[in-house]
């Protein structure tokens, strides 16, 4: 895990303090594929390769804290975080191709790996609906909204079959 002091313009850290328990092997930026800070990060994993996302691992446990894949122009496409206990995915925050702005953002409930809620996000970041999920995994109701702010309307799902009962 980092504790960020900012990001690179093409979503790359800048300035990476390293969180306790986990060790850097391979950490590179984006934009360079160099390791910036080589010498400062010694507790945390990270890998990367062409393809694959930039991954970062707990030493203690093994289990993954974060991946992150990249655009082909190095910007951000999609960072998945997970509880470094249970290994089960926390959040998944996909991004528009300038790599800054948010287009959907999925809460998972870390204990069981369980989706709760995904978020769409219009591209001046305004809310476009949230669904939330039942423990079932079946959706039970998704909210539309208007300007980001206003509600539109609500349907509502049986949190069992998952079919619509309400509008």
């Amino acid at each position: 895990m980092f504790i960020l002091d900012g990001m690179s313009p093409l979503g790359g850290l800048k300035n990476a303090a390293p969180a306790a328990g986990v060790k850097a092997t391979n950490e590179v930026a984006p934009a360079t594929g160099k390791n910036p800070n080589k010498d400062k990060v010694d507790k945390f994993v990270e890998t990367r390769e062409d393809e694959n996302p930039l991954t970062v691992t707990d030493r203690k446990t093994g289990h993954k804290i974060s991946e992150t894949y990249h655009f082909n122009n190095g910007n951000r496409k999609a960072k998945t975080e997970y509880d470094p206990k249970t290994g089960h995915m926390k959040k998944v925050t996909n991004y528009f191709n300038d790599g800054q702005r948010v287009k959907s953002m999925d809460k998972y409930d870390p204990k069981t790996g369980q989706m709760k809620s995904s978020t769409s996000f219009n591209e001046n970041g305004l809310i476009l609906s949230i669904k939330e999920y039942a423990t079932t995994g079946k959706m039970e109701s998704e909210t539309f909204y208007k300007d980001g702010r206003t509600i539109d309307s609500i349907h509502r799902y049986d949190p069992n079959t998952g079919k619509r009962i309400s509008e």
